[in-house]
């Protein structure tokens, strides 16, 4: 049987909110692809969407307005 063995990735990334144009620090894993998670900016208290996505085993994270 063939299996796929996927790296375990962990990392702090910073993305723009989608509101204030701040940047935001988010913690991530590679377990977490393909989920959104929210998180509130921690300047204007926003609700923020967050898409996270592993592609050439690096973690992207894209902010969207919740």
């Amino acid at each position: 049987t063939s299996q796929s063995l996927t790296q375990h990735l962990e990392d702090w990334v910073s993305v723009s909110c989608p509101y204030c144009g701040e940047d935001i620090d988010v913690h991530v894993t590679s377990e977490q692809d393909g989920q959104s998670m929210y998180e509130d900016c921690s300047v204007c208290c926003r609700p923020v969407a967050l898409l996270i996505q592993v592609e050439d085993e690096e973690l992207q994270v894209e902010a969207y307005r919740s």
